[in-house]
């Protein structure tokens, strides 16, 4: 990317004017989106860049149009196609959009080259994660040039100009009230604000396991070595033993800025932090104090909860969590405003050493001995689920992570696998 200034123009537009503080950024890109704490824009090349510390990072793809957000990273390419970010590789979704947005809670949306505007709904958003996914696009009344999403609803301008607001919008709803309110001004395009060196040593060779049973994996490894990964977004992410950070695009992992022992993409909880301490203890961060944190003297009045857990994961279902006697533990009740959920434990069969759930719910753990394990049964009325199911490795595991239909594994040896489930 070339080195220059990155220029923002602001237009006055109801008479009041507010003064900004700005940094310039190194870079030259036509359009930029940045969400749930990460940066994405494209260069006038339709090059792919997203911003680690101060420094953009090419992925791979050309896109004419991308987003990031609660939905994962989305865009749009020169011929109005669709794709997902989905395990670090672009998918083609089915459809045609010019501008795509990631910006509402867990659904897209967007406008095609007719100024025809669409939705997709969280199921399908959220469960997208191959080719052949459906995608059952809902369009909406009227004609938009550009539209984007928050969680208080939908904006778009349309080619007069003139701006409109979709209220009522929620994850099953994307369509909202299909009454579009006019708001005062004129704007050309807009945007919602979401308030809210390779891993060294080793190259792996592609290989497969043998489907002996049903509940065996298809497996191939990806070179690098890392002690944890962490997927959510459609991203893939972990640190390896010296505590380096590294993001995965492609086949090939980037090393971000900074050192971490353990990383997190999408954090699990809906809009919410949790996680453990040295002692054990667990905390959670509820929602505003979570999306709203954006600097170090930013509040976060962290909440402890009852019992003691050495690994404590979030989904959209509740909390799972293991202690030190590889107990597991089921929170449920939890919602972004109130993260410690019923504050009453239910135990769950069976003994893990860690365990993660996904953004869809899905809940996966390791035992002491390495076995993968996959908790079957799990719905909104039964977020307990019914029994688990071992699950054929060709490794030995240490730590797991589950998305987009994709089960990320590091090896005892910090090898790293990806399995399609």
């Amino acid at each position: 990317m070339d080195v220059g200034s990155l220029i923002l123009l602001v237009q006055c537009l109801l008479g009041t004017s507010v003064a900004m503080t700005c940094r310039e950024v190194p870079g030259r890109l036509k359009q930029i989106d940045a969400g749930v704490g990460q940066v994405f824009g494209v260069t006038d090349n339709d090059l792919i860049y997203t911003l680690y510390g101060g420094t953009w990072t090419q992925l791979p793809g050309a896109l004419k149009h991308v987003s990031v957000g609660p939905s994962g990273v989305w865009g749009a390419n020169r011929n109005n196609y669709i794709y997902k970010l989905v395990g670090a590789n672009w998918v083609r979704v089915p459809g045609l959009l010019k501008q795509v947005d990631a910006g509402g809670d867990q659904f897209a949306a967007g406008v095609n080259m007719h100024d025809n505007i669409y939705c997709l709904g969280q199921d399908a958003t959220v469960g997208f994660s191959r080719e052949n996914s459906p995608a059952p696009w809902q369009q909406l009344p009227g004609a938009l040039m550009y539209y984007s999403c928050g969680p208080n609803g939908c904006w778009g301008v349309n080619s007069n100009q003139d701006i409109y607001l979709m209220k009522g919008v929620t994850p099953t709803s994307c369509m909202g009230s299909r009454n579009w309110q006019k708001i005062e001004g004129k704007l050309v395009m807009i945007e919602r604000w979401y308030h809210y060196q390779q891993p060294s040593g080793h190259s792996v060779d592609p290989y497969e396991c043998v489907r002996e049973e049903q509940a065996s994996l298809e497996c191939w490894g990806i070179p690098g070595m890392l002690k944890q990964i962490d997927t959510g977004a459609g991203q893939v992410v972990g640190v390896n033993e010296n505590d380096i950070p590294f993001v995965l695009y492609g086949e090939q992992f980037t090393k971000i800025y900074g050192s971490l022992k353990h990383i997190s993409i999408d954090a699990g909880g809906d809009q919410f932090v949790s996680g453990v301490n040295m002692h054990d203890n667990v905390y959670c961060l509820g929602r505003d104090a979570t999306v709203e944190f954006s600097r170090e003297n930013s509040p976060a009045p962290w909440q402890q909860l009852p019992g003691a857990l050495m690994y404590y994961s979030c989904g959209p279902n509740g909390c799972w969590g293991v202690n030190s006697n590889q107990d597991i533990f089921l929170m449920k009740g939890v919602t972004p405003t109130s993260c410690m959920g019923s504050e009453d434990w239910q135990k769950i069969e069976g003994k893990l050493v860690m365990i993660e759930v996904g953004t869809d719910g899905s809940v996966y753990g390791v035992n002491a001995v390495g076995n993968v394990f996959q908790r079957d049964g799990i719905t909104t009325e039964n977020p307990a689920g019914t029994s688990w199911t071992k699950l054929e490795v060709c490794s030995k595991a240490k730590h797991v992570s589950y998305d987009a239909g994709h089960l990320w594994i590091i090896t005892t040896k910090n090898r790293i696998l990806k399995c399609v489930v």
